[in-house]
Protein backbone atom coordinates (compact mmCIF):
# COMPACT_ATOMS: atom_id res chain seq x y z
CA UNK A 1 0.00 0.00 0.00
CA UNK A 2 2.71 2.29 0.48
CA UNK A 3 4.19 1.58 -2.51
CA UNK A 4 1.31 2.49 -4.34
CA UNK A 5 0.65 5.96 -2.77
CA UNK A 6 4.63 6.87 -2.91
CA UNK A 7 3.88 6.10 -6.74
CA UNK A 8 0.42 7.93 -6.96
CA UNK A 9 2.70 11.10 -5.11
CA UNK A 10 4.90 10.52 -7.59
CA UNK A 11 2.74 10.98 -10.89
CA UNK A 12 0.87 13.69 -9.09
CA UNK A 13 4.47 15.24 -8.59
CA UNK A 14 4.73 14.52 -12.62
CA UNK A 15 1.59 15.96 -13.48
CA UNK A 16 2.34 19.37 -11.62
CA UNK A 17 5.83 19.51 -13.26
CA UNK A 18 4.29 18.95 -16.82
CA UNK A 19 1.26 21.69 -16.08
CA UNK A 20 4.14 24.40 -15.04
CA UNK A 21 6.01 23.29 -18.14
CA UNK A 22 3.21 23.27 -20.39
CA UNK A 23 2.36 27.33 -19.06
CA UNK A 24 5.81 28.36 -19.25
CA UNK A 25 5.98 27.20 -22.73
CA UNK A 26 2.78 28.41 -23.66
CA UNK A 27 3.69 32.12 -22.42
CA UNK A 28 7.01 31.40 -24.52
CA UNK A 29 5.21 30.47 -27.60
CA UNK A 30 3.34 33.94 -27.09
CA UNK A 31 6.15 35.78 -26.77
CA UNK A 32 8.08 34.25 -29.86
CA UNK A 33 4.36 34.91 -31.67
CA UNK A 34 4.32 38.44 -31.39
CA UNK A 35 8.04 38.91 -31.90
CA UNK A 36 7.68 37.07 -35.21
CA UNK A 37 4.68 39.85 -35.76
CA UNK A 38 6.81 42.31 -35.61
CA UNK A 39 9.83 41.53 -37.01
CA UNK A 40 7.33 40.62 -40.36
CA UNK A 41 6.13 44.10 -39.95
CA UNK A 42 9.63 45.21 -39.99
CA UNK A 43 10.49 43.41 -42.73
CA UNK A 44 7.16 44.60 -44.87
CA UNK A 45 8.18 48.10 -44.09
CA UNK A 46 11.50 47.83 -45.44
CA UNK A 47 10.38 46.13 -48.21
CA UNK A 48 8.63 48.66 -49.30
CA UNK A 49 11.08 51.68 -48.64
CA UNK A 50 13.75 49.55 -50.33
CA UNK A 51 10.84 49.61 -53.04
CA UNK A 52 10.36 52.98 -53.07
CA UNK A 53 13.81 54.30 -52.99
CA UNK A 54 14.29 51.93 -56.48
CA UNK A 55 11.63 53.84 -57.98
CA UNK A 56 13.35 57.23 -57.27
CA UNK A 57 16.95 55.45 -58.51
CA UNK A 58 15.04 54.90 -61.61
CA UNK A 59 13.63 58.08 -62.12
CA UNK A 60 17.07 59.80 -61.51
CA UNK A 61 18.44 57.46 -64.28
CA UNK A 62 15.64 58.65 -66.42
CA UNK A 63 15.76 61.82 -65.50
CA UNK A 64 19.28 62.05 -66.15
CA UNK A 65 18.88 60.75 -69.68
CA UNK A 66 16.66 63.16 -70.18
CA UNK A 67 19.11 66.32 -69.83
CA UNK A 68 21.84 64.00 -71.88
CA UNK A 69 19.39 63.81 -75.08
CA UNK A 70 20.15 60.29 -75.87
CA UNK A 71 17.27 58.68 -78.23
CA UNK A 72 16.71 55.65 -76.27
CA UNK A 73 16.59 57.48 -72.77
CA UNK A 74 13.91 59.56 -74.22
CA UNK A 75 12.22 56.36 -75.24
CA UNK A 76 12.87 54.88 -72.02
CA UNK A 77 11.12 57.86 -70.02
CA UNK A 78 7.82 57.71 -72.17
CA UNK A 79 7.46 54.44 -71.61
CA UNK A 80 7.69 54.57 -67.86
CA UNK A 81 5.55 57.75 -67.98
CA UNK A 82 3.01 55.73 -70.24
CA UNK A 83 3.16 53.27 -67.43
CA UNK A 84 2.66 55.55 -64.40
CA UNK A 85 -0.35 56.84 -66.67
CA UNK A 86 -2.08 53.44 -67.08
CA UNK A 87 -1.48 53.22 -63.50
CA UNK A 88 -2.94 56.37 -62.45
CA UNK A 89 -5.96 55.12 -65.05
CA UNK A 90 -6.67 52.03 -63.17
CA UNK A 91 -6.68 53.70 -59.74
CA UNK A 92 -8.98 56.06 -60.83
CA UNK A 93 -11.02 53.16 -62.18
CA UNK A 94 -10.87 51.14 -59.05
CA UNK A 95 -12.20 54.66 -56.81
CA UNK A 96 -14.66 55.20 -59.77
CA UNK A 97 -15.77 51.54 -58.63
Amino acid sequence: MKELLEKLQEVGDKAQYLHQRSTTLGEENRVLRRRIAELEGAIAQKDTETREISQQLEIAKLAKGMGAGDLASNEMFKDKINEYIREIDQCLKLIGD
